[in-house]
């Protein structure tokens, strides 16, 4: 067999940069769990419902993700902005809800104390902070902007763009799944 018919597969960079983040979070998951005698495999089966979810959330949000035809009418493309506009908002609600709501729950499950429950907390909401900071960053430069010719155009690029969309929602489904894993460990450690 030649040189040319060998596969010659490497990985691309997002592929290395999601290995990273594999490996980087199930050592500190091992490193923490050394401490209460959390095994890998205890780690595994512990986390594998928070990680679908947020697995099926970001395949979902890639899915809905689509360009715009170029045949809309300049007021039907405002109207779809109008409708972006009060998405980022909803947005930034849940980034300041579900905080909470996941406080009432661990509330209601007698872990709110617990460290680990705390660790996730302020976990989620680094990450949501950091969405939500875009999200405003996103809103202001387009809201504050006095609007010229090119506006729906450059709206157009920034609203449907991948890191906009990263940032706005498989960050949430992150900060979620980080959330509801160490809520779900708390509670493990409490009843188990």
């Amino acid at each position: 067999m030649d040189q040319q018919q060998q596969s010659r597969w490497r990985p691309t960079k997002r592929q290395l940069q999601w290995a990273l983040g594999i490996v980087a979070v199930l050592t500190i998951a091992v490193l923490i769990g050394y401490r209460y005698d959390i095994t890998l495999w205890d780690w595994i089966k512990l986390l594998v419902v928070p990680v679908v979810i947020a697995g099926v959330g970001i395949w979902f949000n890639r899915q809905q993700q689509k360009t715009w035809s170029t045949s809309l009418k300049d007021t039907d493309k405002l109207d779809q902005l109008k409708l972006v506009y009060d998405y980022v908002k909803f947005h930034i609600q849940l980034y300041l809800a579900t905080p909470a709501a996941l406080a009432l729950v661990a509330d209601g499950l007698q872990v709110k104390q617990d460290r680990i429950f705390t660790f996730g907390l302020i976990g989620m909401i680094l990450v949501y902070l950091a969405a939500g900071i875009h999200a405003g960053l996103f809103m202001g430069r387009h809201v504050n902007d006095p609007r010229q010719d090119d506006f729906l155009e450059r709206f157009e690029q920034d609203a449907f763009s991948s890191g906009r969309i990263f940032m706005h929602h498989s960050l949430y489904w992150l900060g979620l799944a980080i959330g509801l894993g160490c809520l779900a460990l708390s509670a493990a450690r409490k009843y188990l």
